[in-house]
């Protein structure tokens, strides 16, 4: 959760587009762990909830 949180906060910094427009980006990112080995497409299905359950998360709204 933590290497997630920590691509959220690079990607929430904004990005000139021009003089006068920024953008900002947000994203939703499912982070699955293999303690031992495991088939892909178990981690990867893991990984898929785990993004899902973020996007239900309330996001802060933030003032431009």
């Amino acid at each position: 959760a933590l290497v997630a949180e920590r691509i959220r906060q690079s990607l929430r910094e904004p990005i000139a587009i021009s003089p006068d427009l920024r953008l900002t980006i947000g994203a939703s990112i499912g982070v699955a762990l293999a303690a031992e080995p495991e088939e892909l497409h178990h981690l990867l299905s893991r990984a898929d909830a785990a993004m899902y359950e973020d996007k239900r998360r309330p996001k802060p709204v933030e003032a431009s």
